[in-house]
């Protein structure tokens, strides 16, 4: 059973500013680069990181029973998360440059991550 964590602000904007990247039609169009190889622009990671805001079960974005890549997923970023908290001046590491754009939202961020594979 999962636990209910309240909508904040910032979680709301977190939410909608990465639901935003997701439907990016930009983003959704993998282009070639010089050699013809496609690039893509939108990651596993990032529908694993916007099922834990929505407060969605994060284990149905994984194609695996158990949902064990995307705990794989999620536990490393909760450690470069850790790390980054642990230091005396707070700087948004490199893992999540792309959900976060304020550090100041980076204790909230790990609250709900410790939730989501807390369940």
């Amino acid at each position: 059973m999962t636990t209910f964590t309240p909508f904040t602000q910032t979680r709301k904007a977190l939410i909608v500013d990465l639901k935003a990247m997701l439907t990016d039609p930009e983003n959704l169009r993998i282009p070639r680069n010089q050699y013809g190889n496609k690039l893509p622009r939108l990651f596993f990671k990032d529908y694993a990181v916007y099922a834990v805001l929505r407060g969605a079960d994060w284990k149905k974005t994984s194609h695996l029973e158990d949902g064990a890549n995307a705990r794989e997923i999620l536990e490393g970023l909760q450690r470069s998360l850790k790390a980054a908290l642990t230091k005396q001046e707070v700087k948004v590491p490199h893992d999540w440059a792309r959900y976060v754009k304020d550090a100041s939202v980076l204790v909230e961020v790990e609250q709900l991550v410790a939730a989501a594979l807390a369940s």
